[in-house]
């Protein structure tokens, strides 16, 4: 834990360090802390950075100091509610549990956190998901709660808002029609189907969600020892288009898809030539270049492939530069090499050419220096 009488100040000696990222970029420090659980990081619409309900950085994660009375009460929303989907702006803060449950073919419920006043108050409630597209769809038996009564449909982090008001929100999940098995062991420990992204919009603040689109499906004609497509980030492009990019496993590459229709039809998922990676988060810089966070599990060695009673559970967290800001072509440097970790990571811009990184499950925090576009 943490001390709490006094800020803390995030010098490499302590739990933050700062990495500089050029061309071919090497970690200065690295940092690992005790193993908790996989808490999130948010942002206020005043700049105050929150992590893992505990902490807050009014610097740009400079130092932080211990949440007091003044400060929302994140301890239950970013820590013990497993909310993997949050988003806050001025006049409204909303975060969805990440498992749904289907009662009936085509309608699923969730539970969402609301506020609207700076989350002085917080309404929790029921959120209404309309999937037509889904049929029935079968119970999870795979998921850490273990409850007999959820779905195979999930939240999953990104959500945007659009300038009408519309909100986008990612979801992952097994259709009805999604009953290709996974073949491979390590992907039988994630899902027993391989999953789906697909997209579902909202014009009430949350409270009703309708299918959109599927960005992409596993398919009978693809044999291959994928997860199918798992994890994914969504990114409004300044080109008008969005880009989603999506983990299909922990040995097979993460994948791209752009549409140019406002999310109605997307392209065929593309290898972005950055290998296989974890919970992908996109972010748009001041300068127009994209960045994203992914971690990446060992790659398992020839002779190792068969033999998963040895299988190496380190991992690393990694940051990709586009330069372009379309999202085609990515430079990858490591921020911290591999180690105990998830590596579920969420980053912030918090000034020019630099960036927070938060690292989920360890209690590990970088800010990254970059060369100037």
């Amino acid at each position: 834990m943490l001390p709490v009488r006094r800020g803390i100040q995030l010098l490499a000696s302590t739990i933050v360090a700062t990495v500089m990222v050029q061309a071919t970029a090497e970690l200065d420090v690295q940092v690992t802390a005790a193993r908790c659980r996989h808490p999130r990081a948010v942002e206020a619409p005043d700049g105050t950075i929150y992590v893992y309900g505990a902490l807050k950085s009014t610097d740009g994660g400079r130092s932080f100091w211990p949440v007091d009375e003044s400060d929302p009460p994140f301890g239950s929303y970013l820590f013990a509610e497993k909310l993997t989907s949050l988003y806050w702006r001025k006049g409204l803060f909303l975060g969805f549990y990440w498992n749904v449950t289907c009662r009936e073919a085509g309608r699923c419920v969730g539970r969402m956190w609301r506020s609207r006043d700076g989350l002085k108050t917080v309404e929790k409630k029921e959120t209404v998901l309309i999937i037509p597209e889904a049929g029935s769809v079968a119970v999870d038996n795979f998921s850490e709660v273990r409850d007999q009564n959820s779905s195979a449909i999930f939240f999953h982090r990104g959500i945007r808002e659009l300038p009408d008001g519309t909100l986008l929100a990612c979801m992952i999940g097994s259709f009805e029609q999604d009953n290709m098995p996974t073949t491979d062991p390590r992907s039988k420990m994630e899902t027993p189907f391989k999953m789906r992204s697909f997209l579902v919009s909202s014009d009430d603040q949350g409270d009703t969600w309708r299918y959109v689109s599927t960005v992409a499906a596993p398919s009978a004609r693809m044999e291959d020892d994928t997860e199918g497509f798992n994890e994914w980030a969504l990114l409004p492009l300044d080109d008008g288009r969005m880009l989603a990019v999506m983990r299909t496993g922990h040995y097979s590459p993460m994948v791209a898809s752009w549409s140019d229709d406002g999310g109605k039809t997307w392209s065929p998922p593309a290898d972005m030539g950055l290998g296989p990676g974890v919970d992908p988060y996109l972010l748009r810089l001041e300068d127009g270049r994209l960045a994203l966070a992914y971690g990446q599990l060992v790659q398992r060695s020839a002779e190792k492939m068969a033999d998963w009673s040895h299988e190496d559970q380190r991992r690393k967290c990694q940051l990709a530069i586009n330069a372009d800001g379309t999202g085609k072509g990515w430079l990858a440097t490591t921020v911290a090499d591999y180690a105990p970790r998830m590596a579920y990571p969420t980053i912030f811009e918090v000034e020019p050419n630099v960036i927070l990184y938060q690292s989920g499950e360890c209690l590990e925090l970088w800010r990254v220096k970059l060369q100037p576009r």
